[in-house]
């Protein structure tokens, strides 16, 4: 994966909003996890890789500042979960993980509404 082996300060884990961009650990050197909030609806017809068939883990915020999500990793690396969760765990102290992928959701809403090369 170029831009992952591009990147200088590697990262300890990929976070992703899409459970179908599980498929990039393989070709990945770290663990690849997808993120969503606990009690979310769960669109089975559009997904691909049917996320209920994958092994999933709750993480509760500490601080309880931030909605619980549920993390799952690709079916074939069980093992990522368990690092990965260790990781989240600790930036879900002070931050919320979906937070920026509700950013650009929100930027590419705007724009699309405002910026006609976006409709």
């Amino acid at each position: 994966m170029p831009l992952i082996k591009s990147i200088q300060n590697k990262p300890s884990i990929i976070v992703v909003n899409k459970d179908f961009l599980l498929g990039v650990r393989v070709s990945s050197p770290c663990p690849v996890i997808f993120i969503r909030r606990a009690g979310e609806a769960i669109d089975i017809k559009s997904s691909d890789s049917s996320e209920t068939a994958l092994k999933r883990e709750r993480i509760d915020c500490p601080t309880g500042k931030f909605q619980p999500i549920v993390c799952a990793s690709h079916p074939d690396y069980d093992d990522d979960i368990m690092s990965a969760k260790e990781t989240l765990g600790k930036i879900f102290n002070y931050l919320d993980p979906l937070e920026p992928f509700e950013r650009m959701a929100k930027a590419i809403e705007l724009l699309s509404e405002q910026d006609k090369r976006f409709q």
